[in-house]
């Protein structure tokens, strides 16, 4: 029987590793992700110019305007200040042309995707896994050719915020994430409910008992009250000082009306309507008073037609069923991401059965401990909130880009998981 290895990877290196990471091969190894991530991203992409469309139409737009409200006005779009902010920053990078803007905004957009998803996996697992997640996402075509980006960027500061997880101290682990996460929230108003969940559950499991092994069997690990201060007292300033410079360019969804225009556009698709309503967005109001006569708000609509808004959830679960396999597995280069996934599997079978060493690709670390564990999964499971909210208010592909980390994420911990299972057995019958 040949040697049998058993190695597990961790999310949060031990301090030896951080103290050897300090060193000059640690920095440069630390750097590959992001090298290797610009690499592929300009390998697979460099005539991404030539696939988008300018202008983009619909919410881009608008978005283009108010990061030109941010640099000529300081103002912000109330609807999504900090996305309005990161548009600015391009549009200044752009020498204030707002078509340069566009392109350029696609580019560092997908490239900031592209090398925090690196990262959580380096930090996750090593080197190998880091190289295949990130070019299984760069060969995403809904995430590359979509031209309103503002779900890809709240995607990153939802991957930024469980990288808080690793970056930070046990004392500032929480606040600093769940900052980035609200921070998600100001991109994407349905990351608001994401982040209510994630909050509410991390106080439920604070209020409890402390149990050994649990998430919070310290007192520090649910930080300290200075540092949820800071953290409080930070997105209050940034809340306030985007409220109270508002821009030039007006939402075209305020919160209260999301439901009743994404019902009005279920509703004509699933009827097949198109004909009679040519463009579904301008005729919501027109939908509103044959279907749901006397609605006023989300919450009209379910007390007064609780059929109706059941067999809107029904469609947009029917609906969701088919656009979240695509969102991962529609491929540009379908071929070359499936070569990538036998070798990467490959490669860890050989080291976990037979004890081939990958020593290159991996990094030192210890297990991950089990309350670290348990708030990564916590922090996946909220995130995967979107698509029950999706199936509530409407479902369009691109509200499902955050669901692409969430898929390899699930998918590298069920291959993981397979693989230990499998070491094990091949244990007990040696």
């Amino acid at each position: 029987m040949s040697k049998i290895l058993i190695r597990e990877p961790g999310l949060v290196p031990s301090d030896d590793v951080r103290n050897s990471d300090r060193s000059t091969p640690g920095i440069i190894r630390r750097a590959v992700p992001a090298v290797a991530s610009l690499l592929l991203l300009v390998l697979l992409h460099h005539d991404l110019p030539s696939r988008l469309e300018y202008p983009p139409g619909m919410d881009q737009d608008l978005y283009l305007a108010s990061g030109r409200d941010l640099v000529e006005y300081f103002g912000f779009q109330p609807r999504a200040p900090v996305y309005g902010a990161w548009v600015g920053l391009n549009y200044l990078g752009a020498g204030l042309n707002q078509e340069r803007c566009f392109y350029l905004e696609k580019f560092t957009n997908i490239l900031l995707l592209a090398v925090l998803t690196s990262y959580v996996f380096y930090v996750l697992s090593d080197l190998r896994t880091s190289f295949f997640m990130t070019f299984w996402l760069l060969n995403c075509k809904y995430l590359i050719y979509e031209s309103n980006g503002s779900h890809s960027f709240a995607t990153s500061l939802a991957l930024a915020s469980i990288l808080c997880l690793h970056l930070c101290g046990p004392a500032a682990r929480l606040p600093c994430a769940l900052l980035v996460l609200y921070l998600s929230a100001l991109v994407r108003p349905e990351m608001q409910i994401v982040f209510l969940a994630l909050s509410v559950s991390l106080l439920l499991f604070a209020l409890r008992s402390p149990k050994p092994g649990g998430i919070f069997s310290h007192k520090d690990q649910f930080g300290r009250p200075g540092h949820w201060v800071a953290a409080v007292a930070l997105g209050l300033v940034l809340t306030v000082g985007m409220l109270i410079r508002p821009g030039h360019t007006p939402s075209n969804n305020p919160h209260e009306k999301a439901f009743l225009d994404n019902f009005a556009v279920t509703y004509i698709d699933r009827n097949h309507l198109r004909q009679r309503f040519p463009h579904r967005w301008d005729h919501c109001r027109e939908i509103f008073a044959e279907v749901l006569p006397g609605v006023e708000g989300t919450l009209d609509a379910v007390r007064k037609y609780p059929g109706e808004v059941l067999r809107h959830m029904a469609y947009n679960a029917m609906v969701s069923a088919r656009a979240l396999p695509a969102m991962a597995l529609g491929l540009i280069n379908p071929g070359w991401v499936l070569l990538s996934a036998v070798f990467w599997i490959l490669s860890y079978f050989l080291e976990f059965v037979h004890g081939i060493s990958f020593a290159q690709f991996r990094k030192a670390g210890k297990r991950l401990p089990r309350d670290q564990l348990a708030l990564v999964v916590l922090w996946i499971a909220a995130i995967a909130l979107i698509v029950p909210i999706c199936v509530f208010i409407g479902v369009q592909a691109r509200f499902y880009v955050i669901m692409i980390p969430v898929i390899q994420l699930i998918t590298f911990f069920v291959i993981k998981i397979s693989l230990r299972l499998m070491t094990v057995n091949c244990l007990r019958l040696s």
